[in-house]
């Protein structure tokens, strides 16, 4: 019988995926990760607990807050403040989830891990590639960073079912977390406010800067960058038509606001490119490329660039193009690659 070491939170999903795999014969681990104060909370841990005794499965605590706060809270307040827009669950997936998850699955000589992503993963001649689920709910944009070391050893088992699908099981299985409500927050600040968070933890005064307009012409005051982020328009002010952020400037304090055709772009530059399909493409190719999490894949040519960057240059201009956020490359449903846009490129 094959070990599997899966991240149960006690939610639907995870709950659901670990019950698929005692049902396809699996020995079955679960481990509870405690990331974050905020979210790992008694309450948090019963739950886990609870899906583990409905499983009949064993149950973990590990304990990540240290390698959480290093790793994911340090580099997302970082980057706000620097004018980014982070995603912190890219940050977190492979340097801490799946991390954790793959050191726990060696102590127990577990062969695999698995965790409740709706993903899939195929078999190619010399690797594996990450491919995405066949629906909406697709979350293989959060998992372009996984390397081959833990795409040879993980499990989606719920990587062809819908959620819908997913919760009917979870009913018919009598599994408690079958009428839980899916999470819709960063884990880390449940409330949503990003703006309170980040000050938290500057523990000084945001410093107000300058709005200004494409010209340069000052149109306002605001009240400190990481409150901003390309695309925003809510919480600016009257300007007298709608107005946009298009760009943010830490270095000098400044939110550059235009009009909504300002927000667009044709290309932008990406670093810390992690290739997964392949080793290095090494030529330009055409792809598919996502900018955010929920933004419709783009036709671009995908550009090799010395120093793990390219150059991705859409045929349609795409809105909002935000630094710090990952470009993730599609061919069809395969993910071949991705980086954090470093800059938006005319």
């Amino acid at each position: 019988m094959c070990r599997v070491v899966i991240g149960l939170s006690g939610g639907v999903d995870s709950s659901v995926a670990a019950y698929l795999l005692k049902r396809r014969g699996y020995e079955v681990i679960g481990a509870w990760l405690r990331l974050a104060d905020s979210d790992a909370t008694p309450e948090k841990a019963r739950e886990a607990h609870s899906a583990a005794q409905a499983l009949g499965i064993e149950l973990a605590e590990l304990d990540g807050r240290e390698r959480f706060e290093k790793q994911v809270i340090a580099p997302f307040v970082a980057e706000y403040v620097a004018g980014r827009t982070p995603n912190p669950c890219v940050l977190c997936n492979p340097a801490v989830k799946f991390g954790m998850l793959a050191q726990f699955a060696d102590s127990r000589s577990a062969e695999f891990i698995a965790t409740g992503h709706y993903a899939r993963v195929v078999a190619a001649p010399d690797r594996r590639l990450l491919v995405k689920a066949p629906h909406a709910k697709d979350q293989s944009y959060f998992l372009y960073s996984l390397d081959q070391s833990l795409l040879k050893r993980v499990l989606f088992p719920l990587g062809d079912l819908t959620k819908e699908q997913v919760r009917v099981i979870a009913s018919e299985a009598a599994l408690p977390a079958a009428g839980s409500r899916d999470s819709q927050e960063i884990c880390f600040i449940p409330d949503g406010d990003y703006a309170r968070f980040i000050l938290g933890r500057i523990k000084e005064p945001a410093v107000p800067g300058r709005f200004v307009g494409p010209g340069g012409e000052v149109l306002g005051a605001h009240k400190g960058v990481f409150r901003y982020t390309v695309g925003q328009r809510k919480g600016l002010g009257s300007f007298g038509e709608p107005m946009y952020v298009t760009a943010v400037d830490a270095k000098t304090n400044t939110v550059i606001l235009g009009p909504a055709g300002a927000c667009e772009g044709s290309a932008l530059r990406a670093g810390d490119m992690r290739w997964s399909a392949f080793e290095d493409p090494g030529v330009p190719f055409k792809a598919q490329v996502k900018i955010r999490s929920a933004a419709p894949p783009a036709e671009a040519w995908v550009i090799p660039e010395p120093g793990a960057r390219a150059v991705m240059r859409f045929i349609h201009p795409q809105r909002a193009i935000a630094p710090g956020q990952a470009a993730v490359i599609y061919c069809g449903d395969t993910l071949i690659g991705g980086g954090v846009i470093c800059e938006r490129l005319p």
